[in-house]
């Protein structure tokens, strides 16, 4: 009989929307004077990775943090498996057109072996979520104390934080890929309705240096210093359809920014956290 998946649970991580996983070896495919002009297959390194989708505005891990990995198919089905891995990229994803609570998805890869097998794992506890209709998004132009504005005609925003990891093998690894932690970046967008009003002042133009609060309620937010824009567009103006007139707006993650003539260090702060503790803490 197959498994249902509405009862599914990871190991310390509440609310999960979606698991995927998926293991791979690498091709090597040989021909020598031996093989009678066709190629075969050897072994190759193994490695496995996936992400999983969870309801919640704050993530539980971030990029280049390392965790074991305990998941079951249906927590009275005790079918699963478990395997250190590493955190590659989240993506917090606010959606305004519908209110739909506020999701996260973590997406990590192989720091060691994959083991399937029995797994009694039970859901952290009780849906918290939190809608996005209830969230903001504010702007400011890069300062030593910026002028924040909230935006408006938002229709959705993600928040994602990512490292550059590159998988490993050696003679220590026996034969399973591994990994190592890589530099830390983000990246900010917001697609927005446009306006009768001019675009916000606080999305300066290409190359501009922002100050970025993504609100997960009324009080608490991701607090990003500093957003450097980097693609103002798609502008979108569907004639024929006559649907709203929509744009999007794309800033990377800049560490250092010019203040003042000044190069100033940023930070990336949890709702409710101490500056820096995502990135740039002492």
């Amino acid at each position: 009989m197959a498994i249902r998946a509405f009862d599914a649970a990871i190991n310390g991580v509440g609310c999960v929307a979606e698991l995927v996983l998926g293991e791979k070896a690498d091709d090597l495919s040989i021909v020598c004077s031996a093989s009678s002009g066709a190629y075969f297959e050897v072994d190759g390194n193994t490695d496995w990775h996936g992400y999983y989708v969870r309801y919640g505005a704050t993530p539980d891990y971030y990029p280049n943090d390392t965790f074991t990995l305990e998941f079951n198919l249906n927590q009275e089905v005790d079918k699963g498996g478990s395997g250190e891995v590493m955190v590659e990229a989240v993506r917090i994803d606010w959606d305004f057109v519908s209110g739909a609570p506020i999701r996260h998805l973590v997406k990590f890869g192989a720091n060691g072996a994959y083991t399937p097998g029995a797994q009694t794992v039970s859901d952290a506890g009780p849906p918290q979520p939190k809608p996005s209709r209830d969230a903001s998004i504010e702007v400011g132009v890069a300062a030593a104390s910026p002028t924040m504005a909230a935006l408006t005609g938002i229709r959705n925003a993600s928040l994602l934080f990512y490292a550059d990891i590159i998988p490993y093998a050696d003679s220590g690894t026996a034969g399973i890929y591994k990994r190592a932690a890589g530099p830390f970046g983000w990246e900010f967008t917001v697609d927005m309705h446009v306006e009768e009003a001019a675009y916000p002042a606080t999305i300066v133009g290409l190359n501009g240096n922002s100050e970025v609060h993504a609100y997960i309620d009324d009080k608490d937010y991701f607090a990003i210093k500093w957003v450097k824009w980097k693609n103002l567009g798609e502008l979108k103006v569907p004639v024929q359809g006559r649907e709203y007139v929509t744009n999007r707006f794309v800033g990377k993650g800049a560490a250092f920014v010019p203040i003042a003539t000044t190069w100033t260090k940023g930070s990336a702060t949890k709702p409710g956290g101490t500056t820096g503790d995502i990135w740039g803490g002492v």
